[in-house]
């Protein structure tokens, strides 16, 4: 990747700290989001699983508006295409180093079928 302009640098700079900060924010969210399907259920009657498929749904349209602002501001670097993981990376399943790093090998072997859909015409 080529950094062509300051406006890219910038730009590049203000996405990273704040996937930075929200990585940060995931484990004090889990708790909540335990609690927000437990409501759900309760006072909804509105199965976890369910609830689960509608969040996972509106997480990819966000995501997806985020990756097309991204490459509206940057003129040297485009997503063209991404998937999500269906999973939360975990040190325990061994897909994190125990510094919290992507251990990129393991998450291509484990998610193989879901990385080659991306590579097909």
């Amino acid at each position: 990747m080529i950094i062509s302009s300051p406006e890219d640098r910038k730009a590049i700079e203000g996405m990273v700290r704040e996937l930075s900060n929200s990585m940060l924010r995931v484990d004090s969210e889990r708790e909540l989001q335990k609690e927000i399907l437990d409501k759900s259920k309760e006072e909804l009657g509105m199965k976890k699983n369910v609830m689960k498929k509608i969040a996972n749904l509106y997480h990819r349209q966000e995501f997806d508006k985020a990756v097309t602002e991204a490459n509206e501001k940057t003129s040297s670097l485009e997503v063209r295409k991404f998937e999500l993981i269906p999973k939360e990376l975990d040190h325990e399943d061994g897909e994190l180093t125990a510094t919290q790093k992507i251990k990129r090998n393991v998450i291509v072997e484990q998610f193989s079928e879901l990385v080659e859909s991306m590579y097909k015409i």
